[in-house]
């Protein structure tokens, strides 16, 4: 009996020798940054994580490791250096390795952990968390670690391309840590959406930028880009460049195609905080790399908070901090919310939205304190609920705090906050479900402003009602709110009318394009407000328009060429036109790529 279970257990301990050296190795390096002995005390965590050890031979970090990263001064938010790699493949033998760092976002620490593997430098796992304390972090890590595993393990696609992702430079206030970690997260970005083989920056293309004297901000030496991305034999290249603003920051960021250095993606961002930072990246990473997965989308609609947006499916993505996901969750990506491929029409509120599906029921979900989902409630819902039994809506418009409607018989409906007249029922009591407006049946189009409304008859008619203050209703008064529906001058060719915050602009049936409300915002090259529409330009092509609404005071437009224009205030960026100058006349976006 004893030698039977002598074999069993000498059979045991060589199947699970052959397992272990099945097994890939993984090295674990200390995590640059954070307060004190954060970055170690991290490192040690990972080294126990039973997720990492199961999947990996987990070589533990010693003083020999320490001592090479002394000779060589190395930076671990470089990602990997080839000299370093090589010498702790001789000496562990291993085949990948785990590396981070730490970020102050101020009150919070980003974490950021990435797997690397040795001899092609191919990042094959990134994942970064946010956290207050290293107690928290001990609650994160076993998620964290599991699903830099999956990631790690999961196929790679066939033919994708190779992508080198370069440093980006750093000007004007910008510290060099945020500078690194703003393109450590646009490469984990990319990478998580599986769309390139991400190659980690190398110490050598640092030596390279400097001998070449090459500065990103420059934007224009792509040759330098195109060069650096032969030496690291990929497809494309990706670099940016950050500076300092005063308030604000600038990040710009361009992947380039490396056999003929066209452009191939650009986009730039305005932010104030390194936190603020963080959250674009998620959106670049998708804009950059898969441009089509946004433009498949037929109907979008950006709240205060929030962004939702049907797809040419059917279905339904959100993202921000107001999604109907069934959380409260902010995503800085889009994410489905259910299963439904029937949404026809969104519509996203101050907190708020409300959308109509294929079969002409009513949704509505977020906050509901003014009783703006018009389910009967003041009951703040995190997934869509239908709003009554009707099934003949057609059209659906989210103001701040109130929502208009028409249904498939030109009637006009509205719900919400109503303490300035915004939903037209001649009074200003709030209204938690739809009520009719008038006995009209000939409504077409209907816009909710902040605290106002803007809308359209059968017969080319304007008309509104609501907040004035800013000369927003265009009635020829000011600061005369309107509890109910007033024509708006005498045309009857209006075709499309966008209410924003203080300002509302509309287009005729000659394909003129006119303005009132707020000055400066308006398009008429003056900062003078407006109590009643006045003309803009003198073009006739204008196909689309809309007003920011939130509190925001610019408009975007498109003419019938299907050119992009903007103007108004500008100090977010919001126009576009890569600058944060506030423009008082119409001026044209580039579209990079186009």
């Amino acid at each position: 009996m004893k030698k039977l279970m002598f074999v069993v257990v000498l059979i045991a301990g060589l199947v699970a020798s052959a397992f272990a050296q099945a097994r890939p190795t993984l090295g674990v390096l200390p995590f640059t940054g954070g307060a004190g002995h954060d970055g170690e005390v991290i490192a040690n965590l990972f080294l126990t994580q039973h997720e990492l050890r199961n999947a990996f031979n987990v070589v533990p970090r010693n003083m020999a490791l320490n001592t090479i990263f002394t000779e060589r001064q190395f930076q671990l938010s470089d990602l990997t250096n080839p000299n370093t790699m090589a010498s702790l493949n001789r000496m562990f033998n291993a085949n990948y390795v785990l590396s981070g760092s730490i970020t102050d976002l101020g009150g919070r620490n980003l974490l950021i952990a990435s797997i690397i593997h040795v001899e092609t430098f191919e990042q094959v796992a990134g994942l970064t968390v946010t956290y207050g304390s290293i107690e928290e972090v001990i609650g994160l890590l076993p998620s964290m670690s599991a699903g830099l595993v999956r990631a790690a393990s999961r196929p790679r696609p066939a033919g994708r391309q190779t992508l080198a992702v370069v440093p980006f430079d750093h000007r004007i206030g910008v510290s060099a840590q945020d500078a690194e970690t703003l393109a450590q997260l646009l490469a984990i970005e990319i990478l998580n959406a599986g769309l390139h083989a991400v190659v980690p920056r190398l110490s050598i293309i640092q030596a390279a930028l400097r001998e070449q004297g090459f500065q990103m901000t420059d934007y224009t030496d792509n040759a330098g880009m195109v060069s650096l991305g032969r030496a690291m034999n990929a497809q494309l290249v990706l670099g940016g460049s950050v500076m300092g603003l005063g308030a604000t920051n600038l990040f710009m960021a361009q992947i380039l195609n490396v056999e003929d250095g066209r452009v191939i993606e650009a986009e730039s961002r305005q932010y104030r905080a390194i936190a603020d930072g963080v959250e674009l990246m998620a959106e670049l990473a998708i804009l950059m790399t898969n441009p089509a997965l946004l433009r498949s989308f037929k109907v979008v609609s950006a709240g205060s908070v929030h962004s939702v947006a049907i797809r040419s499916d059917g279905s339904l993505w959100a993202w921000g901090a107001v999604l109907g996901d069934g959380t409260t969750t902010t995503r800085n990506s889009p994410v489905r919310i259910g299963t439904a491929s029937d949404w026809t029409a969104v519509s996203a509120g101050r907190y708020h939205v409300v959308g109509i599906r294929a079969d002409g029921s009513l949704w509505a979900w977020g906050g509901n304190w003014q009783g703006q989902l018009g389910d009967g409630t003041a009951t703040r819902w995190l997934s869509p609920v239908r709003i009554g039994t009707a099934s003949d809506w057609a059209a659906v418009s989210a103001g701040d705090y109130h929502n208009m409607a028409i249904r498939t018989d030109g009637s006009l409906w509205a719900w919400g906050g109503n303490w300035q007249g915004q939903l037209g029922d001649g009074t200003t009591t709030g209204r938690n479900s739809p009520v009719r407006i008038g006995t009209a049946s000939d409504w077409t189009a209907v816009s909710a402003g902040s605290r106002h409304t803007m809308a359209i008859r059968a017969d080319g008619s304007l008309w509104a009602w609501g907040y004035n203050r800013t000369r927003q209703l265009g009635d020829g008064t000011t600061a005369t709110a309107r509890n109910s529906p007033v024509r708006i001058g005498t045309a009857s060719d209006w075709t499309a009318v966008s209410a924003g915050s203080s300002h509302v602009v509309g287009i005729r049936a000659d394909g003129s394009l006119w303005a009132w409300g707020s000055g400066g915002q308006l398009g008429d090259g003056t900062t003078t407000g407006r109590n009643s529409p006045v003309r803009i330009g003198s073009a006739s092509d204008w196909a689309a328009v809309s007003a920011g609404g939130h509190h925001s005071s610019h408009s975007v437009a498109i003419r019938t060429d299907g050119s992009l224009w903007a103007w108004g205030s500008n100090r977010e960026g919001q126009l576009g036109d890569g600058t944060m100058m506030n423009r008082t006349v119409a001026i044209q976006i580039d579209i990079p790529g186009n």
